[in-house]
């Protein structure tokens, strides 16, 4: 499964220190041939410096950030996969 690293800071360039929540939007879908069906939600924390590394399955995911939500789009490739090139702003 790929991996989805990234970077996270505040406005004034200190590191966000939260909790970042990825919600699959789709389901059930085929991901390499098995049936994915919705699951919980997957979490992890930033580190000290903003950082985060998570492992996801392939789809579309809406990620929460403290007060904010946005969306990833995770490809059925090996990646890994740096957050600024899967993100995709919610209206």
């Amino acid at each position: 499964m790929p991996t989805l690293t990234g970077t996270i800071k505040q406005t004034t360039g200190d590191a966000r220190r939260v909790d970042l929540v990825f919600t699959p939007l789709y389901s059930p879908k085929i991901v390499g041939g098995a049936l994915i069906t919705r699951t919980k939600p997957v979490a992890t924390t930033l580190v000290s410096d903003g950082t985060f590394s998570v492992v996801l399955v392939a789809g579309e995911y809406e990620v929460q950030c403290g007060d904010d939500k946005f969306k990833v789009v995770i490809p059925d490739a090996a990646g890994p996969f740096d957050l600024e090139d899967v993100i995709e702003f919610l209206d």
